[in-house]
């Protein structure tokens, strides 16, 4: 069955076949040109107008998740530290929002400032209630430890050829070693894929997060692994002492377990894609991983 959207024959989404389904759904928005702005593994994402952002799904599930993402967006508002998307609008598998002043953060070492503000926004989104969230049609994580064990094992398979001799050795022992427990806590509200491209930073300061396709209900370790993912485990301690919330004993090491097999995954994912900016992050990735866990904090 075809896309509602009108995919093309080569599978990818035109700016032009993207205006003619905004034409159709909301025509008063879609008085200009569009131009891609970026493109994930879900989504792909387009910006009219110098000021809105567009965010198509790239598979048909992709609809609910989207529609998801617009209640938990609508839900937030208001409630948090930061500030997060506002939806203008939505149709059958896309969102539309207004662009969030900033440009994505430096993965080098950010100011106090910027730990100080990610830390409370984690606490902020940590505690609004889990019934709420997921009246929003949010769900489970599957991020737990062994799931992402069995992904990195996975993606490992068609990594290790494109990494360091080094690397394919350290990730062989990593994938084949047991995983730390899943988090014994009741699962919280996660944004859940808090990389460096979604936390926007302006004049010093946090001036936005976004891309909330991947929120849900999960282990408050995730967040973080997704801070370890681009600033390692030296950022995650920085952000835990801005984090006032308590946290088990295992939470660095599942935050650091999670990062690095996120890591992995990206390498496999961009060997099979022929993505080449994939593999060279997950590269990265597990560089930071061999060098936290040779000097542990």
């Amino acid at each position: 069955m075809s896309q509602p959207w009108g995919w093309g024959a080569d599978g990818e989404l035109t700016a032009e076949a993207a205006r003619e389904v905004i034409v159709r759904d909301a025509p008063a928005l879609a008085s200009g040109e569009l131009r891609l702005l970026g493109e994930g593994w879900d989504c792909r994402v387009f910006i009219g107008d110098g000021e809105l952002v567009y965010k198509f799904g790239k598979r048909r599930q992709m609809a609910r998740y989207l529609e998801a993402e617009c209640r938990l967006l609508e839900m937030l508002a208001g409630r948090l530290p930061v500030e997060i998307p506002v939806i203008r609008a939505r149709g059958e598998g896309w969102i539309c929002y207004k662009l969030l002043s900033g440009t994505a953060i430096s993965t080098g070492a950010p100011s106090s400032e910027i730990t100080r503000q990610v830390g409370r926004f984690l606490a902020a989104l940590h505690t609004v209630p889990a019934s709420e969230a997921g009246v929003c049609g949010i769900e489970i994580t599957p991020r737990g430890t062994g799931r992402m064990r069995e992904r990195a094992q996975a993606g490992a398979a068609h990594a290790s050829g494109a990494l360091a001799a080094d690397q394919a050795e350290w990730v062989a022992r990593f994938i084949a070693t047991e995983p730390p427990p899943s988090g014994g806590t009741m699962p919280v509200v996660v944004h859940n894929d808090l990389n460096a491209e979604h936390i926007l930073v302006h004049d010093g300061a946090v001036s936005g997060i976004i891309d909330w396709t991947d929120a849900a209900l999960g282990d408050p370790a995730a967040d973080f692994a997704g801070l370890a993912h681009w600033g390692g485990m030296k950022l995650v301690h920085e952000v835990l002492r801005e984090y006032p919330l308590a946290i088990d004993p295992g939470f660095a090491a599942r935050a650091a377990y999670i990062a690095a097999c996120i890591g992995i995954i990206d390498a496999g994912y961009g060997v099979q894609t022929g993505r080449a900016h994939c593999v060279e992050r997950g590269r990265q990735v597990i560089a930071t991983a061999m060098r936290d866990s040779a000097s542990p904090m």
